[in-house]
Order: C-alpha cells, then sequence, then structure tokens
C-alpha cells in the first residue's frame, strides 16, 4: 500500500517493493517489478484522472511512448 501510495505521489513506486524482494535474484526480482509495474501503473493513472490531474496533453504523450516502453 505504501509503494501505491508514494507511487501516485511521487512517481518513485519501486524502491519500496525492491526493498521488501531484497533477498531474491536479480532476474525474479526485475520480473516482479515489471510485473508490479504494469498492474500499478494504470491504478495510480486512473486515480490521478479521477481527481482531474491528468491532462489530454498528458494521455496524447504517454500514448505515443507506450510502444518504446512496452519494447524495454
Amino acid at each position: 500500500m505504501a509503494s501505491g501510495l508514494m507511487s501516485a505521489a511521487t512517481s518513485v513506486g519501486g524502491p519500496q517493493m525492491a526493498l521488501v524482494r531484497q533477498r531474491v535474484t536479480g532476474p525474479e526480482l526485475r520480473s516482479t517489478m515489471s510485473g508490479f509495474f504494469l498492474a500499478g501503473s494504470p491504478m495510480s493513472l486512473a486515480a490521478l484522472a479521477a481527481v482531474g490531474a491528468v491532462h489530454t496533453d498528458s494521455l496524447r504523450y504517454s500514448a505515443l511512448l507506450a510502444p518504446a516502453a512496452a519494447y524495454c
């Protein structure tokens, strides 16, 4: 929960989850973090949109950059 709040408030949700999972191997940590952000980012975006903090320009730029994010 703390990571979700930090992610929405500061766009830095990963370090808390990395600390929780610090004793796992590199590949397992990377895959876990990818899944975490895949689920958490849309939830943060939805919450920010619900309070009017997301504008159409932001959504347009996000859509343009999504293919690059998916490639990584």
